[in-house]
């Protein structure tokens, strides 16, 4: 955003610069002086333009990917949990892009993620981060106070959550996150993403046929891929604190396998 401000006013000091230059040349009595003056600043503008318009096709979260960063391609990909706070810190910089305001400050993901840090799935290609899934164990009153629309997301504290030494079935589930970065949204990113967060929770959970999953839709289109996979709207946007739509489902072990077996084949989901 600063970066932003930046250039932009040194694009209208350059432009009011521009302007001052082109009636001087105009007052000039020689007309070849003139005309070559007038030649010289049309071809600074367009120069000028040209760099200005194109640095802003690479700013971070551009559709365009840097020189840097591979194509995707879903061989090299590996799905793992976060090794430390650096690489959390750049998966919520990917958020904050997306989300903006309504992203949950970055104290507040740490101590989650501190609790349980098992919590993230990121999705790399060699050293760069494709995208991440978050799902976080909840208490039952959290979990309850979230799926009525009576708590905001951002009011989730580390208390909320049940950390690794729980040592009753983890039941209440909230998905908090799928991201994929915008550059690759159009590849099979977000397919292999899901597939294998699902596979790893599946492997690693203690489910039973009363295991809760809840989630707020963001958008049209993660409403559309959540009721893809089953949940089913709880609560209208207006009745909640977020005011975002809360959707729900209670999946079990055979629905969880349904779940992998639909994006498995990308005939049938079309993610």
């Amino acid at each position: 955003m600063k970066s932003n401000l930046i250039r932009y006013f040194a694009f209208l000091i350059a432009a009011f610069g521009l302007i001052s230059a082109f009636f001087s040349i105009i007052a000039i009595e020689q007309q070849w002086i003139t005309y070559t003056a007038l030649g010289c600043l049309v071809v600074i503008m367009i120069i000028a333009a040209f760099f200005f318009f194109r640095g802003r096709e690479f700013e971070p979260g551009g559709e365009h990917p840097s020189p840097e960063e591979p194509a995707f391609s879903s061989s090299g990909c590996e799905l793992r949990n976060l090794k430390n706070e650096a690489e959390l810190k750049e998966i919520w910089r990917i958020s904050q892009s997306i989300y903006g305001d309504m992203n949950v400050e970055f104290d507040k993901v740490v101590s989650w993620w501190r609790c349980y840090p098992k919590g993230v799935y990121v999705l790399y290609q060699r050293f760069t981060i494709i995208g991440y899934l978050s799902l976080w164990p909840l208490k039952k009153q959290a979990f309850e106070a979230m799926l009525a629309g009576n708590r905001r997301e951002r009011a989730i504290t580390a208390r909320s959550i049940c950390d690794e030494s729980w040592v009753k079935p983890k039941t209440y589930w909230y998905v908090s996150n799928i991201v994929i970065r915008r550059r690759y949204r159009r590849t099979e990113a977000l397919r292999i993403l899901i597939l294998k967060a699902l596979q790893s929770w599946i492997r690693e959970g203690d489910f039973n046929n009363g295991t809760k999953l809840c989630a707020l839709a963001y958008s049209k289109e993660g409403e559309a891929l959540l009721k893809r996979f089953g949940f089913s709207k709880f609560k209208d946007a207006e009745e909640t604190l977020d005011k975002l739509p809360v959707y729900l489902s209670t999946p079990t072990r055979g629905d969880l396998q349904r779940m992998v077996d639909r994006v498995v084949n990308p005939e049938s989901t079309k993610l």
